[in-house]
């Protein structure tokens, strides 16, 4: 799954400056290293909520089976596992970042009721 972000779309946040959006830190996974160099300022961090589509229920972790499946690979799995070089991801010049990730656990392993993540 591939997330665009469009900085110049969204809101500026609140200052007496406007600030220019330069990259996205994202949560650091197994397929994501984690560098600290922001390179300067206009830095936004994105977190995710993951709820159930038809119960609305958060999850925040996968299930016992899919944990020793994906934890065979790579370590702790994380419900949400996206792919980037760096957990810093740059947007390009017309303010575009584009946020490649799965989720690890299936729904339906979450709660038999679920058919999908919203």
């Amino acid at each position: 799954m591939v997330l665009d972000i469009k900085f110049k779309e969204l809101s500026a946040p609140p200052g007496p400056r406007p600030v220019t959006r330069k990259s996205l830190v994202v949560p650091s996974t197994a397929n994501v290293r984690t560098n600290d160099d922001y390179g300067g300022g206009g830095v936004m961090h994105l977190s995710v909520r993951v709820l159930g589509a038809d119960t609305k229920s958060e999850y925040k972790s996968v299930c016992n089976k899919c944990s020793k499946r994906e934890g065979k690979k790579k370590g702790k799995p994380s419900l949400v596992d996206f792919y980037a070089a760096s957990n810093v991801i740059k947007a390009s010049d017309d303010g575009l970042v584009q946020v490649k990730f799965k989720f690890s656990c299936y729904p339906s392993h979450q709660n038999p009721n679920e058919s999908a993540y919203l």
